[in-house]
């Protein structure tokens, strides 16, 4: 024991291992094979290809996935517009003299919001399509939204 009272401690054994965990004699033996590779390599007799992902790929490989996506049927496209919809609201945003971004100002909404509406690619919400008749001084053309089908499992 120290002065201060304190103890050295080990961390149990005091022996070092020398030369890693393998015997000796199995590294040599790989060392021996790597060389052979090497010469066959060297000579032309062996034709090898180093393989890059390493079994990265999940089991049954890239094609499972391409498999399944292919594989699906159904449509992921969102119902169609009317374009009397998209040209009523051009057409009352212009006769407003308003730009799209100064539609969307006065709606609390991104200018995106109105292009997409105009152009097609997004369904309007109801609520907003009623702030954008009042802003508009307009009433445009409704909405309907496609029934859902049933299917017998429902």
């Amino acid at each position: 024991m120290s002065a201060a009272g304190w103890t050295t401690v080990g961390s149990g054994s005091s022996k070092k291992k020398s030369g890693g965990s393998r015997p000796a004699a199995k590294t040599a033996q790989a060392q021996k094979q790597r060389a052979q590779m090497r010469t066959a390599e060297r000579q032309g007799k062996v034709d090898s290809a180093r393989k890059i992902t390493g079994g990265s790929q999940p089991k049954g490989g890239p094609g499972a996935r391409a498999r399944k996506i292919d594989e699906e049927t159904a449509d992921f496209r969102h119902a169609e517009i009317p374009t009397a919809f998209k040209v009523a609201l051009m057409k009352a945003r212009t006769d407003k003299k308003l730009t799209q971004a100064q539609l969307a100002q006065r709606l609390n909404i991104r200018q995106s919001v109105i292009a997409d509406y105009e152009s097609g690619r997004a369904i309007p919400d109801p609520a907003l399509v009623s702030r954008m008749q009042r802003v508009l001084g307009v009433q445009l053309p409704k909405i309907v939204k496609p029934k859902k089908r049933r299917t017998p499992n429902d």
